[in-house]
């Protein structure tokens, strides 16, 4: 087993010799959202992470890396609808208030060409793909419902915790894991492309991302139909967008 680990090494640290592999650090901060659920806003999240660059030639390289990427969703909407219950209806307003945590694993793979400027600058343009692993994560939700008559719980279909405020008014608490076995998929791949401005070994620049993988199969689109039990429910996809800066060894 000693012998195999150390011929692994020797063959990394030989190719890094052979192709000049460099080495950089980076951070930033963006913001993420999600397609087809146009109720949930853009919320900040951070990125940090490591990352390797295999020259190709004077201009193109090939990047790849480990990052931790934190994405963030938010909804804060009002919701209305009616509902029929033993041939009366009633009329029905949900203000729902969503936060959903969500920490990936994120390895980028993109080709990278340098366009030089002047006095050690460029201007380095990249595109390529990206693959993430859900590894941590909460959300929790708090929602008041309102109603023109009285509230029956045993109507409602979600595993929640109802606080009663009044006979037509409870308030609705939920929270947990973020990439539990109902919540959001852990595996996400997509789309990556940036542009960054290099200066001798600092960087700066803009990514974006778009996911091609949904992150739920069954998401809720409007809380308010699915727990009254209709079907209401889409499966969206990510989408980031960053500055960032690092430094290249």
């Amino acid at each position: 087993m000693k012998k195999n680990i150390l011929l692994v090494l020797f063959l990394v640290c030989a190719t890094c010799g052979w192709t000049q592999v460099k080495l950089n650090v980076q951070g930033g901060a963006g913001m993420s959202t999600i397609t087809k659920v146009s109720d949930y806003s853009p919320k900040v999240g951070y990125r940090l992470g490591v990352g390797l660059e295999f020259p190709l030639s004077t201009q193109w390289a090939l990047q790849t890396g480990v990052q931790v990427l934190n994405r963030n969703y938010q909804l804060d909407e009002v919701y209305k609808g009616v509902m029929v219950d033993g041939g009366k209806e009633a009329a029905l307003a949900l203000e729902a208030e969503e936060s959903i945590n969500a920490i990936y694993l994120h390895i980028p793979v993109k080709a990278v060409y340098t366009l030089p400027l002047f006095k050690q600058s460029a201007l380095r343009f990249s595109g390529g793909l990206y693959a993430a692993y859900g590894i941590a994560g909460k959300f929790h939700s708090t929602s008041d419902l309102y109603s023109s008559s009285k509230i029956d719980v045993e109507d409602l279909i979600f595993n929640c915790v109802y606080i009663p405020q009044t006979p037509t008014h409870i308030t609705i608490k939920t929270k947990g894991n973020t990439f539990w076995k109902d919540g959001l998929n852990r595996f996400d791949m997509g789309l990556s492309l940036g542009v960054d401005y290099s200066y001798k070994n600092i960087f700066a620049g803009l990514g974006f991302e778009y996911g091609i993988l949904p992150i739920s199969d069954n998401f809720v689109k409007n809380p308010l139909s699915a727990m009254l039990g209709e079907t209401s429910t889409v499966s969206p996809r990510n989408i980031g967008l960053e500055l960032h800066v690092g430094y290249s060894f």
